[in-house]
């Protein structure tokens, strides 16, 4: 197999370091058996659609880049519909194993930082991630974290930055299984 250039390698440490996701603290239901997973519904939680939806499709490009089916609330629903009664028909007819349910996230920034996510006066990110399994426990989470991203240029990197923290973690967690 063919080694990447060096400068591939350069390239990726510098966009590692340009946000960098670290969990704050991370929760996991000590008697869920993961039965395996084939089906994820991405839920965002923001004040924001346009937040709403980079945060729901970065977690979900994070899952379908693992092999995962996956889908967004957003997709199922407009914000003006009944999004509840939806989503939770969307659950039961597709046979969906996992919702995570993400946000809301909140930016700031240190005092005298221009502002950088979306008009707020940000630099960082905060938020917190809960998964529920849709056919043994829909009621109760199984897996909860909250997230800080460090630096993050704008809301897509804020985005994918906590979006490869939650599959990241999920898998170490032997919650996300096949």
């Amino acid at each position: 197999m063919k080694r990447p250039p060096r400068w591939a390698a350069i390239l990726a440490v510098g966009a590692l370091a340009a946000c960098e996701t670290a969990n704050v603290s991370q929760w996991r239901d000590p008697n869920y058996k993961s039965e395996g997973v084939h089906r994820v519904l991405v839920v965002g939680n923001d004040s924001t659609w346009q937040a709403r939806l980079n945060y729901e499709n970065a977690i979900a490009e994070a899952f379908a880049r693992k092999g995962f089916e996956v889908s967004t609330a957003s997709a199922i629903a407009a914000p003006d519909e009944a999004a509840k009664e939806k989503v939770d028909a969307y659950v039961k007819d597709k046979n969906v194993d996992l919702v995570v349910a993400a946000g809301p996230f909140y930016t700031y920034t240190p005092e005298g930082k221009p502002p950088l996510l979306g008009g707020y006066p940000a630099a960082y990110v905060t938020g917190d991630t809960k998964v529920y399994a849709a056919k043994s426990n829909p009621e109760s989470p199984i897996w909860m974290a909250s997230f800080k991203t460090y630096n993050a240029a704008d809301d897509e990197a804020a985005a994918t930055s906590v979006a490869a923290m939650i599959v990241y973690d999920l898998i170490k967690a032997g919650i996300l299984v096949r």
